[in-house]
């Protein structure tokens, strides 16, 4: 276990995790399998899911400030709320929002290098994009590599 302070969350090392998963993001907490140790592309990519549920939940603070500036504070609990919950249900519910931050965590793990060294490649990473059970993104392989190219 350690503590990554940009973001700033709790990287746990478990094998406790979805068969087939190598590491998992939640809000302030990253899962990784022990096996992963070093593997700095892999901890990007999941720090990287980190980030997107944090940008929402700071868009949500930021809204709920104006409306408690503007004495509304009963108010301010709704955009708050919406954000803290809005990266995880947007991913759960809407396959491009997904799409999106799935494409953005591979376009930053393939910039760092795993634990022996090599870096994944555009192949690799466009092929999780589409046989990665749980994404069901209904993409072909061109379609993933276009994306993944930016």
């Amino acid at each position: 276990m350690k503590l990554n302070l940009w973001p700033p969350c709790l990287v746990i090392f478990t094998d406790d995790l979805p068969e087939g998963v190598g590491g998992e993001a939640g809000f302030l907490c990253v899962w990784l399998r022990p096996k992963y140790v070093g593997d700095e592309g892999l901890l990007r990519h999941e720090l990287t899911h980190e980030w997107q549920g944090i940008i929402l939940f700071l868009i949500g603070a930021v809204f709920a400030g104006m409306l408690a500036y503007a004495g509304l504070f009963l108010l301010a609990a709704i955009p708050l709320a919406i954000g803290m919950i809005a990266h995880v249900a947007l991913y759960k519910k809407v396959r491009l929002y997904r799409q999106r931050a799935e494409v953005e965590a591979y376009q930053v793990q393939m910039r760092y290098p795993n634990a022996d060294g090599t870096y994944l490649s555009l192949d690799d990473a466009a092929w999780r994009l589409v046989n990665t059970p749980g994404y069901n993104l209904q993409l072909t392989l061109s379609e993933a590599r276009e994306l993944l190219k930016g």
